[in-house]
């Protein structure tokens, strides 16, 4: 039973080896470094754009610029990947415990983190819609602060203790090589036991928050005088924002969970692996893409994000505009 499981790790390994030669060509290799570039600007500017432009300092985009982050800790795991597959022998990346469990948390940590943003964004609105009187009381910034650094720690945390489960438990098997996650691949005791099933949960849980919220305030636009139904759309602009951001998130994202999940957790064939590692990357730079299209619905969709974006392109000053205004999502 054990050597059946080892040979099918390994014939993973060495199809998921055989798309990172892909490296090797310059085209594959100059629309990644496009990718980055896209990626990293266009997240650093929704940052700096929020630093600057003090109607931005919200919240809820707060939570916003947590999710820019991560996108910009994507960009920077297809380098780490880039790096690790071009000048990283292979035999280094299996037996090293840092630059496994270094692999699985810029792999895995930046999804994961958007995942839960993207619940607490969420949260967020149903409480603002919900109990709008004691909506300022319990965001408090100390507590969204505490909130969010627990968050990225105990995710990072979290995955570090994974990894060591999985090298102790190959270890344990006697496989030969220590991380199944080097060279871009992510464990599949991560993937099969925490991704997929977080993935789902939270996208169910998002859907049916928001389909409330959505009905609870088209029947409160029903009721309400000219001056609240003013507000109630402003609130209704900026939920549709958000659930802009969340269907692109779980669109880009849906096909290469369940492949990768499939994937990774020998639910396929030899032959069929082999069939499907292009399909396979093609799936995973479309989830990738993803960080670099929120940057975009952002000023599409809020004209402080506009604001803030010529603040920074055009280099005025700080501005001190009254942070009372509305949210991004």
């Amino acid at each position: 039973m054990e050597n059946s499981s080892f040979a099918a790790n390994e014939t993973f390994r060495y199809t998921y080896e055989d798309m990172y030669e892909g490296y090797t060509n310059e085209a594959v290799l100059i629309i990644e470094i496009l990718m980055v570039l896209w990626i990293s600007i266009g997240n650093s500017l929704v940052i700096a754009a929020y630093w600057k432009y003090e109607r931005l300092q919200t919240v809820a985009n707060f939570f916003v610029i947590q999710l820019a982050i991560a996108d910009l800790c994507v960009g920077a795991s297809l380098v780490y990947m880039m790096m690790l597959s071009s000048f990283v022998l292979p035999e280094i990346g299996e037996k090293s415990i840092i630059i496994c469990i270094t692999s699985q948390i810029l792999l895995v940590l930046p999804t994961l983190v958007s995942l839960l943003f993207l619940l607490v964004i969420t949260i967020d609105r149903y409480m603002a819609i919900f109990y709008p009187l004691k909506y300022p009381s319990i965001m408090t910034k100390r507590r969204m602060q505490y909130l969010v650094a627990g968050l990225w720690i105990g995710t990072t945390l979290y995955i570090a203790i994974s990894t060591m489960d999985s090298i102790l438990y190959n270890t344990s098997t006697s496989q030969h090589n220590i991380c199944v996650g080097d060279k871009g691949n992510i464990d599949p005791r991560i993937m099969g036991y925490t991704y997929l099933p977080l993935f789902l949960v939270i996208v169910i849980l998002v859907v049916v928050l928001y389909i409330r919220i959505l009905w609870t305030v088209k029947k409160q636009l029903d009721k309400h005088n000219s001056n609240d139904s003013t507000n109630l759309q402003k609130n209704i602009q900026l939920i549709k924002t958000a659930v802009l951001v969340i269907g692109l998130f779980v669109i880009c994202w849906a096909p290469f969970v369940v492949l990768a999940s499939g994937y990774e957790m020998n639910f396929f064939s030899t032959n069929q692996k082999q069939n499907m590692f292009i399909l396979y990357m093609v799936f995973y730079h479309i989830a990738v893409m993803n960080s670099g299209m929120n940057f975009i619905v952002y000023p599409v969709r809020s004209k402080d994000f506009r604001d803030g974006f010529r603040t920074v392109l055009y280099c005025k000053e700080r501005s001190s505009v009254n942070t009372t205004g509305p949210d991004c999502c």
